[in-house]
């Protein structure tokens, strides 16, 4: 059969077919040189990169990150020594751990010598490469140190309960029993430390050699790290070792005595100050906890009741007894005519109003003394010294309410917002909450006593927790390192110390926020300077709708005694309020804010010229007790800051132009 396809050929311009015809080459079109030049020199540049990146790498990344691993050891040492001599308390070990530091240190050296040396003179590395030195031998000096430890707690092993040989079994004890025991035997340490403080004094010097500026980093805009405000620490902390020696010494030998070790019983009075509803020294006083400790240990003698029972208890002398009249603010704006025990912190200085309630408390314990007893001190505690606590026991079941760091804050304020018909459980909750959580801290794990130790100073350096003793020499110390809720006085230099006051704003402090600028300048050849509070009011999350209402601040400047008032902006009072405390003069003024507003106050006035000599200003900022971070910047004649999130107080000094 013929194939009928076997002569078939595509016609010309038929899909897939050939046309000789119609296929021209263009002669015309030629190599462009330029482009090929560029395409060469690319790959050149492409090939030469590739080459530097991994010359960079080998050379240079590679070794520096291969030091990371005596870095993450001795970070390791460290934790183990901490854990060994508090913790374990095991003499042995901390032995092993403090030789091994000090092997890692000298590792660190040579390691570094070995895998890093050819890069000493190397752009950036040259710059940084001398510190590393300082770094170790300041680390070796702390070694040094450690060292001399040993021979001081080794005469009281037996007592500490201290591990002094491989085979020896140490009894595991709680935290009270512990402190105890560390108590008993301060004073007999506190005459030994000299050759500890003395290696400390070494390090500082060592560590000081290092220019703290250059460890703010950023390369490029993508890393950045600042590592300066630890270095300055560090330095600051180690260098001050000898001036703290004294003081290290007189709080190993007063100590004991405050927490009843060999002079009897001590009751304690703590007060829960609700900063949701700030008030001078932290918050409004909703409640109040007393406690007994002998020998450093808890008693069972723990009894609480709401700031309200003392005034409540007064009302019957309130007829024949004439109480202290209530400041104008307070007259105006709470309506009251006389001052009660649970507004007697007027005075942003806690001493000052511990004073003021103590005349309430003395006269109560007149009328029901078997209920009021004498208190040998006062500890201020803000709702969030609660919260952060319980991040570490863990939370606290009360009346079947669990209270966790989530929720307790919140609940706080629920409680706290309860009508007076419905006080007796409002104490209850409260006083088993801050019994419950004594009993956690003082029978906590040992694994937690580093961070219940790191936690209470970290609070009280935030000026969260204040503390007002009876014993003058141990309130001393206290005030000397901030801890008290002193006004600061004296002061080198300008002085800056913003108090809120909320009357009748209810728990709005949750809410409300503020931020600060400073400014100096010159006018009229007189300095000036300038504050100016902006307020914020976000409204909160539907949780929180109960506690919305109108903020309401009586504000109060504090600034050194002889500042000239120029101008305040932002009073929604005709009333200047002004009065002098501690070697201070404010001015205030009364401003209210709604939710979703934002509003703006400003204080001006003449600084002093006595305040500012040899061409340099200096600024003492005070944090508020119980307010959150809050951004502060500064702009002083034309040298401006970076804006700064204080959570404490801060020092400012600044060479003028």
């Amino acid at each position: 059969m013929d194939n009928k396809f076997s002569t078939w050929k595509p016609k010309p311009g038929f899909p897939g077919s050939i046309n000789s015809n119609k296929i021209k080459f263009d002669s015309s079109v030629k190599v462009n040189p330029l482009r090929d030049k560029v395409v060469k020199y690319l790959s050149i540049f492409l090939g030469v990169l590739l080459v530097f990146v991994v010359l960079t790498y080998f050379v240079v990344i590679r070794p520096i990150l291969s030091l990371t691993k005596n870095v993450n050891a001795i970070q390791d040492d460290v934790n183990k020594l901490s854990q060994a001599l508090i913790t374990d308390r095991d003499l042995v070990a901390y032995d092993e751990n403090l030789k091994k530091l000090e092997l890692d240190l000298n590792n660190l050296k040579s390691d570094r010598d070995k895998n890093i040396g050819h890069l000493r003179n190397f752009p950036i590395v040259k710059d940084f490469y001398p510190d590393t030195d300082h770094f170790i031998n300041a680390g070796l000096k702390l070694v040094e140190g450690g060292k001399e430890i040993r021979p001081i707690v080794e005469p009281f092993a037996d007592a500490l309960g201290m591990k002094l040989t491989k085979e020896q079994q140490v009894k595991k004890v709680g935290f009270a029993d512990a402190v105890a025991t560390w108590i008993t035997v301060m004073p007999k340490v506190a005459d030994k430390l000299d050759p500890v403080i003395g290696k400390l004094d070494e390090a500082g010097r060592e560590l000081n050699k290092v220019d703290a500026k250059k460890y703010k980093i950023n390369i490029l805009g993508i890393y950045k790290k600042d590592y300066s405000s630890a270095i300055v620490f560090a330095q600051k902390s180690l260098l001050e070792a000898k001036n703290y020696g004294p003081d290290i010494k007189e709080a190993l030998t007063i100590f004991p005595g405050i927490l009843g070790v060999g002079t009897g019983e001590k009751r304690y009075m703590i007060i829960m100050q609700n900063n949701a509803e700030i008030r001078a020294t932290g918050g409004f006083w909703t409640n109040f906890a007393t406690f007994k400790i002998q020998n450093a240990l808890l008693t069972s003698d723990f009894s609480s009741k709401d700031m309200y029972s003392i005034d409540i208890t007064l009302d019957a002398i309130d007829k024949y007894y004439t109480f202290p009249t209530a400041p104008e603010s307070y007259k105006r704006f709470l309506k009251v005519e006389r001052l009660y025990a649970r507004d007697a912190n007027i005075s942003p200085d806690f001493p000052t109003a511990i004073d003021k309630f103590g005349l309430y408390y003395k006269l109560a314990a007149g009328v029901n003394p078997s209920e009021y007893k004498p208190i040998n001190g006062y500890i201020g505690i803000n709702t969030e010294v609660v919260k952060e606590f319980i991040e570490i026991t863990g939370a606290v079941n009360v009346n079947g309410v669990t209270f966790n760091k989530d929720n307790v804050v919140l609940e706080l304020e629920k409680i706290a917002s309860l009508n007076l018909a419905q006080q007796v459980g409002r104490k209850k909750v409260l006083g088993d909450l801050m019994e419950s959580m004594l009993k956690n801290v003082f029978e906590s794990d040992s694994f937690l006593w580093p961070q219940l130790i790191e936690k209470g100073v970290d609070l009280m350096n935030r000026k969260q927790i204040v503390i007002f003793l009876a014993d003058p020499a141990s309130q001393k110390l206290i005030e000397k390192y901030g801890y008290g809720g002193r006004i600061v006085d004296p002061v080198a230099g300008d002085y800056s110390y913003f108090v809120s006051t909320n009357l009748g704003g209810d728990k709005t402090n949750m809410f409300v926020t503020r931020e600060f600028s400073h400014t100096l300048a010159k006018e009229n050849n007189k300095w000036v300077r300038t504050t100016k509070v902006k307020y914020a009011y976000p409204r909160p999350t539907a949780e929180y709708n109960d506690f919305v209402k109108r903020y309401q601040d009586w504000f109060r400047f504090y600034l050194p005694e002889g500042a000239e008032l120029v101008s305040i902006k932002g009073n929604e009072v005709e009333t200047t309020y002004t009065d002098k405390e501690r070697g201070k003069v404010y001015y205030g003024g009364f401003m209210t804010l709604a939710p979703e507003e934002t509003k703006e106050i400003e204080i001006k006035y003449y600084i002093p010229e006595k305040l500012i000599t040899n061409n340099e200003y200096n600024l003492y900022v005070q944090k508020q007790s119980g307010t959150r971070p809050e951004k502060h910047s500064f702009d002083i004649m034309g040298q401006k800051s970076t804006e700064l999130k204080m959570d404490t107080d801060y020092r400012l000094n600044v060479k003028l132009n």
